[in-house]
């Protein structure tokens, strides 16, 4: 089963068609696994330091 799937989006602003992605829910629980344990731990201080500094308070301490 693909967990993706490719459809065209119109804008109602008038800006050009694109390929949008729409992800089925079951893709919710890898993404929210992906989040937790890869990207938060790897790169959530580096992301939150450079845009949102109060953020840095809520992220886990590892």
């Amino acid at each position: 089963m693909e967990l993706i799937n490719i459809y065209d989006h119109s804008f109602s602003d008038n800006r050009q068609d694109v390929e949008a992605r729409i992800y089925l829910i079951e893709a919710l629980a890898v993404f929210s696994k992906f989040v937790s344990n890869k990207w938060v731990p790897e790169n959530a201080h580096k992301y939150f330091k450079e845009r949102d500094t109060v953020a840095l308070d809520y992220l886990p301490k590892y």
